[in-house]
């Protein structure tokens, strides 16, 4: 038998949902590889998804929103404030600035790992899971999910999901291409709750070297803990 489909979960859960598409193509290594260069395979990965998450909360008008007005009481006593969607430009809110009072948290902080600062959407305190559905297109025939001269699928599948995410390590790679806060998906892996991949036969002229992938990554988006301030995640 020759699998073409791995599913890990019954499925993300939580309330609703955001939808959006994230697209790599390059090389794609397995985890197991040593030290350093593995990291450097990573933040090469991760050079690719910073781009399209930036445009994603620059483009959309709630989470442009989230970013520029990201203070919130503890305590939940107050109110999350948005102008009215078809009056836009009555907004007479002003940008957050100085530091946070002793109530209040950072719902979009950026989180320093070594030298950099990283600007996560699926985080902790959103209140906020995801699922990945991942089209896998390799250069190689469809299924065979564990085929050694390729690494078995599920450590390329590791590393993809570790460049989604903010490093775990102090190590970074000085790339002139990424700029602080690096924009990524996840604050950690952990809050990845589903994960399917559809393997199919990578078949354009690129498709020429071993590790060389084109993955289309669907991120489904679920709030886990349900708040005033995550409920733009709750639907389209």
């Amino acid at each position: 038998m020759n699998p073409a489909l791995l599913r890990i979960g019954d499925g993300p859960s939580g309330l609703g949902h955001m939808r959006f598409t994230l697209v790599y193509d390059g090389d794609l290594w397995p985890t197991g590889n040593k030290g350093h260069d593995r990291s450097k395979k990573k933040w090469e990965v991760r050079r690719q998804f910073d781009p399209q998450l930036r445009r994603l909360w620059n483009e959309r008008t709630d989470l442009d929103h989230l970013r520029t007005f990201p203070r919130y009481p503890k305590d939940g006593h107050g109110m999350w404030v948005q102008a009215h969607p078809l009056y836009p430009s009555a907004d007479r809110s002003s940008p957050q600035e100085g530091p946070l009072a002793a109530n209040e948290i950072n719902l979009c902080e950026p989180i320093q790992r070594g030298t950099r600062t990283f600007f996560p959407l699926v985080r902790k305190s959103l209140g906020l899971t995801c699922g990945l559905k991942v089209l896998f297109l390799r250069n190689e025939p469809k299924g065979n999910l564990f085929n050694k001269q390729s690494g078995d699928l599920d450590n390329r599948i590791k590393t993809l999901v570790d460049a989604l995410s903010i490093p775990t390590d102090e190590w970074v790679y000085d790339d002139p291409a990424l700029t602080d806060p690096v924009y990524c998906l996840l604050e950690d892996d952990g809050l990845v709750t589903a994960l399917e991949v559809r393997t199919e036969q990578l078949l354009s002229p690129k498709g020429s070297a071993d590790k060389e992938v084109r993955l289309m990554v669907e991120v489904d988006v679920r709030v886990a803990h349900p708040r005033s301030f995550n409920l733009l995640f709750a639907g389209e």
